[in-house]
């Protein structure tokens, strides 16, 4: 365990050569524990619940692998095959669809995504969708996802969110300090810091810390890529909060734009952008586009989600509300009371 933790603390700030030396040696082990397992003298029920721990840990470290490569344009094979075993492994052992294997498929989609293979992308996307069991404190389909395959958490104790800040400023500072300002290990805790930012109500940095990641992603993207449309959504979402409704309109719109490109009408993603695009046209006066947005949504996450999905529930709920409140304001405009 503390190899692997040793790992996981390479990738995070960006050592990944040392990342994948060190679960690269796993590996081996991994196969002699099995092997060791299968040759033993244990009973038939105790062997199998052994070796299904084993895979467990065997596919989280190819999972961790995969990361570990997944910025090497020079390992794309490599990586990618890292990201299948692990999936298969974890399928082999019949293990349910639980939110391991909504990461792993996480994963294996941002790598198809990077790769500009959408179609694919897509596939797992909605893969990690659909096994997802997360349901964030937020009353928004956007964060009760893992779709964009940043896992943000609200830290439950809110008493302490302003030690996190400072923790993450310092963080970001040390790695922008070792790696740079615009490497890609930084945007994940700057993600971080504008979630806790805004939450205490520090619009400024939070503003700050999601226009710096937008920028990052244009300059290691380019401006069609889903990280850059992601950027725009996380920076669109505070200006709404901050009551900049029409800077709020404008990035969504241009998200919306560019994941429609990407990846067609009926992705996730799209449905998602609608859903915001619709509530800020609506609170931008403009009813009748904020009504036709809304209900693109509602028919995109129906299309993609069970119906018992946490996920559909909530989205259902809060397009419900909105749709009666969008409806009740083209009324009025339409009836000049």
């Amino acid at each position: 365990l503390t190899i692997v933790s040793l790992g996981q603390l390479y990738i995070q700030i960006g050592k990944f050569e040392e990342s994948e030396k060190i679960y690269s040696m796993l590996l081996p082990t991994f196969e002699h524990m099995i092997q060791r397992v299968e040759t033993s003298s244990n009973h038939d029920d105790l062997k199998y619940q052994i070796i299904r721990g084993i895979k467990l840990q065997y596919s989280a470290t190819l999972h961790d692998l995969g990361r570990a490569t997944e910025y090497d344009s020079s390992k794309v094979e490599k990586c990618q095959s890292y990201y299948l075993k692990a999936i298969e492994m974890y399928r082999s052992q019949n293990y349910e669809k639980n939110q391991i294997y909504s990461n792993l498929s996480a994963g294996l989609s941002m790598f198809y995504e990077r790769l500009g293979n959408y179609k694919e992308a897509t596939k797992w996307n909605i893969e990690s969708l659909s096994s997802s069991q997360v349901v964030e404190r937020w009353d928004h389909p956007h964060f009760a996802s893992n779709l964009h395959g940043y896992h943000i958490k609200i830290p439950i104790q809110y008493n302490q969110l302003e030690e996190y800040r400072k923790i993450s400023v310092a963080s970001i500072q040390k790695l922008s300090t070792v790696l740079g300002e615009d490497h890609p290990a930084i945007i994940g805790p700057l993600y971080f810091l504008s979630v806790i930012s805004s939450n205490l109500e520090n619009l400024e940095l939070a503003r700050a810390s999601i226009e710096r990641v937008l920028n990052s992603n244009v300059k290691l993207h380019g401006e069609l890529h889903p990280s850059v449309a992601t950027s725009q959504m996380h920076l669109g979402m505070l200006e709404f909060k901050a009551h900049n409704i029409a800077e709020a309109e404008k990035l969504f719109k241009a998200a919306l734009k560019t994941r429609i490109n990407l990846y067609g009408f009926d992705h996730p993603h799209v449905g998602l952008t609608c859903f915001d695009l619709g509530k800020a046209l609506i609170h931008n006066g403009k009813a009748n586009d904020g009504l036709y947005y809304l209900k693109e949504a509602q028919r995109v996450f129906r299309l993609h989600l069970r119906d018992d999905d946490p996920i559909v529930k909530n989205s259902k709920l809060s397009l419900e509300n909105l749709l009666k409140a969008a409806e009740a304001v083209q009324n009025k405009w339409m009836t000049g009371s």
